[in-house]
């Protein structure tokens, strides 16, 4: 039985013998033995990053053995569809948390599958200056609130006069 033999490439035969001690052997053959399931990976960007819509999931699916034959992908739980090479998934329809399933089949019918998620921010953050005052004179520091759906890192940097100040810039880190 060699399908308790690992994955790979072998020279097969079989030896067949009778009582009266005479054997013959078949001819050899290269066989592939293949019962893995291609390989998918999300090359880009991370699983878990929190990406604008219109970002392009790209995927990478191989079989060293018996070649890809099918790729599909669901969204959230939905229908599969079909996902051709280069294996890319445009997100521009998208928002929130999603929860990518690929699946993927070599010819010989193995399956892979693998679940990914991004979450897909369509919104920018809220900004609120708290002081200065509007038309007060003023020598206090800038100070202003910051909240975003999704993420809680949000770089702020004064304006002052239609120029955004980088080198000034603070990174909240507490979402307010």
């Amino acid at each position: 039985d060699i399908r308790s033999f690992a994955d790979g490439i072998y020279s097969l035969a079989i030896v067949c013998g009778d009582k009266a001690g005479w054997q013959q052997q078949s001819e050899v053959r290269s066989v592939f033995l293949d019962r893995t399931g291609p390989v998918i990976t999300l090359e880009e960007p991370l699983n878990n990053s929190v990406i604008l819509n219109g970002t392009v999931l790209n995927f990478d699916v191989t079989d060293a053995l018996s070649g890809v034959a099918a790729v599909e992908y669901s969204l959230n739980g939905g229908g599969a569809q079909l996902l051709a090479a280069p294996y890319l998934i445009d997100t521009r329809s998208w928002s929130g948390i999603s929860n990518v399933v690929v699946t993927a089949t070599d010819t010989l019918g193995n399956p892979s599958e693998v679940s990914f998620r991004v979450i897909v921010d369509v919104t920018g953050p809220i900004v609120g200056l708290v002081s200065p005052a509007n038309a007060s004179f003023s020598n206090e520091l800038l100070v202003a609130n910051a909240t975003d759906d999704y993420q809680t890192d949000i770089l702020c940097a004064p304006v002052l006069d239609g120029i955004v100040n980088m080198s000034v810039a603070v990174l909240n880190t507490s979402g307010s």
